[in-house]
């Protein structure tokens, strides 16, 4: 499998799962129902919003096979850099004033979201980095043309 389709596919991996914190329960209340909490609901959104700018920029920018652009993986970096700051501003502020917030299973779904993006961004830099070979036909001079003797 190729490096910049399994970034691709752990990218919208990541995008998925950080959309899908919305839905699940974030604390031990049992009335606290689905999603994160009123008061932390913006900023989830704000994470996903982020996760797909991330799985966009790592897909539209590397068409047929080739690799994104240097301002496109600066931008998917961002993106995912901007969801782990998220997730971490939340567990702080949470820590300090809802412990109980943090017992469900939100936090999980949405650290594992920001997780794969950086995963797949990484990736992407790492493919960035390897040497391209070229393939062994090319290496040789044109089909057509032959080389011309030189005389004395």
């Amino acid at each position: 499998m190729r490096t910049m389709m399994l970034a691709r596919g752990i990218a919208w991996v990541g995008a998925v799962v950080t959309w899908w914190s919305l839905n699940v329960v974030w604390g031990t209340d049992i009335d606290a129902g689905k999603g994160p909490p009123g008061q932390w609901q913006r900023q989830v959104v704000g994470a996903g919003l982020l996760a797909l700018i991330a799985a966009v920029t790592n897909t539209a920018t590397g068409r047929g096979g080739k690799l994104p652009g240097k301002v496109a993986r600066g931008v998917a970096l961002a993106a995912s850099l901007g969801v782990a700051l998220i997730v971490y501003l939340l567990r702080r502020s949470g820590l300090a004033s809802f412990p109980h917030l943090l017992a469900g299973a939100g936090w999980t779904w949405l650290l594992a979201g920001g997780g794969f993006l950086l995963a797949a961004t990484t990736l992407t830099y790492a493919a960035a980095q390897a040497p391209v070979e070229e393939p062994a036909a090319s290496k040789k001079g044109k089909p057509g043309k032959k080389r011309r003797k030189k005389r004395r």
